[in-house]
């Protein structure tokens, strides 16, 4: 009687940790306005460059995004446009994403906050610093 039990809540607690993802991927569907953005380096001082972006993300059964970035500081300028697939993990708390052929890991994010409206994701660069994206929902 036991293991049938601690089968029932095993094959309940997947259902649920798969499904968080499944949530997780509803929300994201749509277009995002970047509203704020800033760098921190591994040292901890802080930049808020001026910028411009958008993300897009499809319905959630074709797993596809694309972002556009552009932002200055100083004489520096940095400007790209990503699109592929991609994946969500850790129950729907990281944003894996991939080039157009799924083959290549382009960045890996945090969703830090994801709501109707709002979405906040932080991306670890391998040079220690930290991007934190703020992005308000195109109603």
């Amino acid at each position: 009687m036991k293991q049938v039990v601690f089968y029932i809540i095993l094959s309940i607690s997947f259902l649920y940790s798969c499904s968080k993802e499944n949530r997780t991927a509803n929300k994201l569907e749509g277009d995002w306005d970047l509203s704020s953005f800033k760098i921190t380096s591994a040292e901890g001082w802080t930049v808020f460059p001026s910028f411009e972006g958008e993300l897009n993300f499809k319905e959630p059964k074709y797993n596809e995004y694309q972002f556009r970035l552009l932002f200055w500081e100083n004489t520096d300028t940095l400007s790209f446009q990503r699109k592929g697939i991609y994946e969500l993990t850790n129950k729907g708390e990281n944003l894996t994403c991939y080039n157009a052929t799924g083959d290549s890991i382009i960045s890996t994010y945090r969703i830090l906050t994801l709501t109707s409206t709002d979405l906040q994701l932080e991306e670890l660069l391998s040079n220690g610093f930290v991007r934190l994206f703020q992005f308000r929902k195109r109603i």
